[in-house]
């Protein structure tokens, strides 16, 4: 999350010098949905406290990157790329987004990191069918049937059909809040965490290689997101004195 909250704020400090140049009003204002922790919800619900308020719906929107429509409704086209020109100057390829993504080279940082990816989504479902994770799945069941709700494991509970609604029901939050005292009680979320990690040191392990492709494609941008964000912040103390 420190990564993509340092990428964001690179990204957001060159659409602003994007917009500056082509004279556009913009005070560095962009809007941002309300911070979910990442990987928070990896295992299910958590955390008890939302599970008792919000059942198992996300108490608001979560966004991580910054994209047109949070920009000021004058400025979003310019931000997208919508109008070829503006104030009689060219707007860039794909607008100040596209012109940002270029220079933080996050094109060729994204495409190697699509193999890690991958591994990540391989490694969840290979944990899954370990036999410490079914075992422990079997003994939160157990321990949900005492409260009278029958899911095999807590995917389906945070998954069910009935849950889908709008707003969470009274039910909602007694199962969701149930789930998260049952995983507690059987250290469900400790199991799966150690399980998953060591199927993920060893998905790493085979293909060191590979990944460090995307490592390397990773540090190019982050280097140049900080190197925007410095810029931005001499060129504001600058034009401040």
């Amino acid at each position: 999350m420190a990564d993509r909250t340092a990428l964001a704020r690179g990204r957001t400090a060159l659409i602003g010098k994007c917009l500056a140049r082509l004279g556009a009003p913009y005070d560095g204002q962009v809007g941002q949905g309300a911070p979910v922790k990442d990987n928070e919800r990896r295992y299910g619900l958590a955390d008890a406290e939302l599970a008792g308020t919000s059942g198992y719906h996300l108490p608001g929107a979560h966004q991580t990157n910054q994209r047109s429509e949070e920009y000021p409704a004058p400025i979003a086209p310019l931000v997208a790329g919508e109008v070829p020109e503006y104030n009689g100057a060219a707007v860039p390829e794909g607008g100040c987004a596209g012109e940002a993504l270029r220079e933080l080279h996050e094109q060729e940082m994204n495409e190697p990191l699509v193999f890690a990816q991958k591994l990540n989504m391989a490694g969840y479902r290979n944990f899954q069918q370990d036999p410490a994770v079914t075992a422990v799945n079997a003994r939160w069941s157990a321990c949900m049937k005492e409260s009278g709700y029958g899911y095999p494991d807590p995917l389906a509970a945070i998954n069910d059909k009935e849950f889908s609604g709008a707003e969470p029901t009274d039910r909602e939050k007694a199962v969701a809040l149930t789930d998260v005292r049952c995983k507690q009680k059987v250290n469900l979320i400790g199991v799966w965490a150690a399980t998953e990690t060591a199927y993920q040191q060893q998905l790493i392990k085979e293909n060191s290689a590979e990944l460090e492709k995307g490592l390397a494609a990773k540090r190019v941008t982050m280097s140049a997101a900080t190197a925007a964000v410095s810029g931005a912040a001499v060129s504001g103390a600058a034009a401040a004195s």
